[in-house]
């Protein structure tokens, strides 16, 4: 069952937008899907999805938006170019059954980052974009170029051209990260706890004189799955991004 977008804006061609962030116990995730790929979901069209305070818009803005796009990337979700702000657009507190059920679906199911109605709607100013990454390609999926910003203060003084990034979405899938993460550290911390234990009986029993030679059978299974957990903490960070102008939105929304 979808969860209902209490705010969205969606392009005349695309899918309507679900976002992953509205999270009850009872829904169904957008993000839940076969294991990662690096190409999105096939799609009628390039949506235009960008959650918004002020609900859904009628055709006309819904069609504005569809022109703000500036750009498709991808990103580390966990350190992205510059610290994520939420709360301005999707006011919604965090829900923690909400971000506990979202982070068991994507070691379940897999997860979709790639897929359009998955990807973080983002505002930035288009001359604080790096030229070099700017693509509107849906279709790149995990190759889209990763987001890049420009460095240095604007008119070379004042403050720092860009200090945080306005996002419109992603706070559950954020956090639903994070706590894979930190699961999975402290896992990996139990484990090897596990095998100083074991590696301690060994040499307890070297030195009453046992023929111990071989390492204990369990310590490389364990060993084995402490590598699992590294990779896992690896194989959720990165994410489709879309990068709206900000200008844009603002003065239509």
């Amino acid at each position: 069952m979808r969860g209902k977008s209490s705010a969205h804006l969606q392009a005349q061609s695309g899918p309507p937008f679900t976002s992953p962030d509205e999270i009850s116990a009872d829904t169904h995730l957008e993000t839940c899907g076969p294991p990662v790929s690096n190409t999105p979901a096939p799609h009628a069209g390039p949506s235009t999805s960008l959650a918004s305070s002020r609900g859904v818009f009628d055709g006309g803005l819904e069609e504005k938006a569809s022109q703000a796009i500036i750009s498709v990337n991808t990103f580390n979700i966990i350190d992205p170019p510059r610290p994520l702000k939420f709360g301005k657009f999707n006011p919604r507190p965090l829900s923690n059954p909400g971000v506990k059920e979202l982070a068991e679906s994507f070691l379940e199911d897999g997860f979709m980052p790639f897929k359009q109605e998955s990807m973080i709607p983002i505002l930035l100013n288009v001359e604080d974009i790096d030229e070099s990454c700017i693509s509107k390609d849906f279709l790149l999926g995990g190759s889209a170029p990763p987001l890049k910003l420009k460095d240095g203060p604007k008119n070379g003084k004042g403050k720092a051209r860009v200090t945080k990034i306005d996002a419109c979405g992603g706070n559950h899938r954020l956090s639903a990260v994070k706590k894979i993460r930190a699961d999975a550290d402290r896992e990996i911390k139990r484990l090897e706890s596990q095998i100083g234990v074991t590696a301690k009986a060994k040499g307890k029993r070297k030195q009453k004189e046992e023929v111990v030679d071989a390492e204990p059978a369990d310590i490389p299974s364990l060993r084995q799955k402490i590598a699992e957990l590294e990779v896992r903490k690896t194989s959720f960070i990165t994410w489709g991004v879309i990068v709206y102008d900000a200008r844009t939105f603002y003065f239509f929304s």
